[in-house]
């Protein structure tokens, strides 16, 4: 309740025409300060896995009985989820900047080793209502149509055109013009080819970004983009409220089902 006031209020001082210096909530200095209205309709990397996971165990239920086998994966190394909204605003973290530049600090999703499913398995798993489509539908209750994800990127759409971002961007840009960095924007930034021609990241990258990080601390651009985008956000909710709260079922709905799957696998 406190979180939403804040937020709430933060949209109302820019509705009221503040400005952002004039914004005193929030102060966003990492991803994980991020949260926004759309982000309790969403899944997180955590429940994803979840039901992925009993999606898994009817999968193979179903080859089961044809007679078929998929193989265990063995993971070759433990994932390390990141905040629902890391890198939404681009590199944040000064500490990560100063370390990586603009390569991101974690690491993606372990890849797979072990042994490869034979042919007969992977048509029956993949083939038009074979068992892999299946096990969607036992997971699966239906939904309104309403897609949060979707939405989320329709407002952070509007939020880079909104007059206050393009104003706190452009005060952004000469804060990193007077460091010696020339860019219009922190995604093109974040996003120069010179960052993907070494391995790691090099002296002038990190350089570049640690001044990014810090013109964005100095001039607050992500707290009014975070603001910008919340009064957005809130608006969208207040507009898809009813299919929203059935997106929120479903979801639930699904968790509940997975759960349910994966302790009786463990019961045996």
């Amino acid at each position: 309740m406190i979180r939403r006031i804040v937020v709430t209020a933060a949209g109302v001082l820019l509705a009221a025409g503040c400005t952002p210096a004039e914004v005193a909530t929030p102060v966003i200095r990492t991803g994980s300060d991020i949260r926004l209205p759309l982000d309790e309709y969403l899944l997180t990397d955590e429940q994803i896995q979840l039901i992925s996971s009993a999606h898994t165990v009817l999968g193979r239920r179903c080859l089961a009985r044809l007679g078929l086998r998929w193989p265990k994966p063995e993971p070759s190394a433990e994932a390390v989820p990141e905040p629902r909204n890391a890198r939404r605003y681009y590199v944040l973290e000064l500490d990560e900047a100063r370390a990586r530049g603009y390569r991101a600090a974690r690491p993606q999703r372990p890849s797979v080793v072990g042994e490869e499913p034979d042919p007969e398995a992977v048509a029956a798993w993949t083939r038009e209502g074979g068992c892999a489509v299946k096990a969607s539908r036992a997971l699966s209750v239906g939904g309104s149509g309403v897609d949060p994800q979707v939405l989320q990127l329709q407002t952070f759409s509007r939020m880079q055109t909104d007059a206050r971002v393009h104003e706190a961007n452009d005060r952004w840009s000469r804060c990193m013009r007077d460091a010696g960095y020339t860019y219009p924007d922190p995604e093109t930034a974040d996003s120069d080819p010179r960052w993907t021609q070494t391995p790691d990241a090099t002296p002038v990258e990190i350089a570049t970004a640690t001044a990014d990080v810090l013109c964005k601390q100095r001039t607050r651009l992500p707290d009014t983009m975070f603001a910008v985008e919340t009064a957005l956000q809130e608006e969208v909710v207040a507009q898809n409220r009813a299919g929203l709260l059935d997106v929120r079922a479903t979801n639930q709905a699904a968790l509940d089902r997975a759960g349910r799957i994966l302790a009786a696998a463990e019961r045996g």
